[in-house]
């Protein structure tokens, strides 16, 4: 599974030299096992990613948040939404992480039934 989610990783433009990579494929394979962890993203989710990397949850929480920016820096707009199916928050542009995250599984999830 880790490399069907670096693979989409990639497709979206994240490079995988970012910490935010790692920290966003490792948290997507926890939420594809606990599906429930998407609940208490801060509490729960960040937490574990951050014991399983050797870091903090609010280290984890900004790579992945970087790793959603430059995302939207290099790659086309139009190719992300194809790739995820959600239009982004008109007010910031953006995806928020939990936003990224739960899209990302369910993408993972749709191509695997």
């Amino acid at each position: 599974m880790r490399e069907k989610i670096a693979k989409l990783f990639l497709s979206l433009g994240i490079p995988p030299c970012l910490k935010g990579f790692q920290a966003g494929v490792c948290a997507i394979e926890i939420i594809l096992e606990y599906p429930n962890v998407m609940d208490q993203i801060t509490k729960r989710l960040y937490p574990e990613v951050a014991k399983r990397m050797g870091s903090t949850a609010s280290r984890v929480e900004r790579a992945i948040r970087h790793a959603v920016e430059v995302m939207f820096d290099y790659q086309d707009y139009d190719r992300i939404i194809q790739l995820l199916g959600l239009e982004v928050n008109v007010r910031t542009g953006r995806y928020r992480n939990s936003e990224f995250l739960s899209l990302c599984a369910l993408k993972l999830r749709r191509l695997e039934a």
